[in-house]
């Protein structure tokens, strides 16, 4: 595996190069880099996959559909994966869609052994948000899902960022 991962410094918006770690001396990667592919489940139609939350920019976002969950994530192929912080920025103009969503790990390709790493609270703003997870399980599957049945409750996320090893 090449030991140099691409990673986006947020203060100074641009892409620099590090050793598996960001920022200095954090034993913490970017999850990103070592994607197989997507989490992209029930996504509304139209440009709103799971690329969507994954572009560093926070006037896109993945936005699913009120009807059925929806999850929008990363696939790690036959490596698991532990997230142990997630960064993510809230659709902007719609934050309060994901009060009440959770972050998850999975490892069964349709979800069923789903754990949750981290439920948010309510009262998002438009910002970037940095939580610490709060299991350490190795999954394949990472990602988020909003709260179904609630109102409004479409799983719109602007940006996630998954940190661990």
């Amino acid at each position: 595996m090449d030991p140099w991962i691409e990673v986006f410094d947020r203060p100074s918006k641009r892409m620099i190069i590090d050793p598996y770690r960001f920022p200095a001396g954090s034993s913490e990667v970017n999850l990103f880099s070592l994607r197989a592919g997507y989490v992209n489940e029930n996504p509304y139609p139209g440009p709103y996959g799971a690329d969507q939350s994954f572009d560093n920019n926070t006037s896109t976002f993945s936005a699913g559909s009120d009807a059925a969950p929806a999850r929008f994530g990363l696939d790690f192929g036959g490596t698991a994966r532990t997230v142990t912080r997630i960064e993510y920025y809230p659709r902007i103009g719609f934050e309060s869609r994901l009060d009440g969503g959770s972050f998850y790990a999975a490892n069964a390709s349709d979800f069923s052994d789903e754990v949750a790493i981290l439920t948010l609270p309510s009262g998002h703003t438009a910002q970037w948000y940095d939580r610490a997870t709060t299991s350490s399980v190795s999954a394949r599957y990472v990602y988020f899902k909003s709260s179904h049945g609630a109102p409004n409750s479409s799983s719109n996320i602007a940006e996630q960022v998954y940190w661990g090893s």
